[in-house]
């Protein structure tokens, strides 16, 4: 009887402890967490709702994963020893968008002629300042030139051009001359033997003293020396008009229906032509002399 009584105050007392237990602490989920706390029973990890993630020492498991991912990101951007840095592409120097090498543009004109120690950047220029000069002028070539316009010498001046070996070429349509004179001197001379020359496709030189007013003494006067080789390809080398005196120690080659040195008929002012050189005509007469005036040819 006391064994019965022992018994049944020990199943009275599990019953009555028990009945003090939360009856949500033996209602399990499926994954083994609490249903209705914040706590996973297996772990003993902290769990807000199902949503969010596990927190363990302050981290959560949304971060400790961000962490090993860009531990790893870090490792593949690392080359090993058998990788290798990428090798920058070389710049090429003076290529697009890089000017280290290109050449700075100064805006200087390189000099073509010059008078005593001044320079200029054209034949025009140097035979402009000459017309202003108060002496007689000499213009010495220092480079080829071209020219594209009539130059003309001022009345009563006295110029000298020394080709210096250099070529002059006139860029002028046909029968446009090259230099117009209508009084002054214009002497062309060579200081540099078989080298340079004038040449175009119009009129080299044109002697035009006709009603102006002057003498055969005062006229324009065009002197050619030895050495200077003068050609056109489709007009007269010299054309001459009036009280106009011409010199030729060097040569005048022209071609097409044109003479060499090119006068006119219709003039009563008597010109003057000596030559000592060479005139010839790959097309025409070598000399048309119908005006008044002096032929000497030596």
């Amino acid at each position: 009887m006391k064994k019965g009584n022992r018994a049944l105050a020990v199943l009275l007392s599990l019953v009555i402890t028990l009945s003090y237990m939360p009856a949500m602490a033996f209602a399990g989920t499926e994954d083994g967490t609490d249903a209705g706390s914040n706590w996973n029973v297996e772990s003993g990890l902290e769990v807000e709702n199902e949503d969010q993630t596990l927190t363990t020492g302050g981290d959560t498991v949304n971060d400790v994963e961000e962490s090993n991912v860009q531990e790893e990101q870090a490792e593949s951007n690392t080359p090993t020893a058998n990788q290798q840095e990428p090798e920058e592409e070389p710049v090429l120097l003076g290529a697009e968008g890089d000017d280290s090498d290109v050449p700075e543009e100064t805006g200087e004109v390189s000099a073509v002629a010059k008078i005593g120690e001044t320079t200029y950047g054209s034949l025009k220029e140097a035979v402009d300042a000459a017309n202003v000069a108060e002496t007689a002028t000499t213009i010495t070539m220092l480079d080829d030139a071209t020219v594209a316009e009539t130059i003309t010498l001022n009345p009563s001046k006295r110029v000298t051009l020394d080709l210096a070996g250099h070529k002059v070429t006139a860029n002028l349509e046909k029968l446009i001359p090259l230099f117009k004179l209508e009084k002054g001197a214009l002497t062309v001379k060579n200081s540099v033997a078989d080298k340079g020359g004038i040449s175009g496709s119009g009129i080299i030189f044109r002697i035009d003293s006709r009603d102006s007013g002057v003498t055969s003494v005062s006229g324009a006067a065009v002197t050619i020396n030895k050495g200077v080789s003068v050609t056109s390809s489709d007009s007269p080398c010299v054309m001459i008009r009036g009280y106009a005196n011409l010199t030729v120690n060097g040569s005048l080659t022209s071609s097409g229906q044109y003479a060499t040195i090119q006068g006119n008929g219709s003039d009563s002012q008597g010109s003057k032509i000596t030559i000592t050189g060479n005139v010839k005509s790959n097309g025409s007469n070598a000399i048309y002399h119908p005006q008044a005036g002096t032929l000497t040819v030596n």
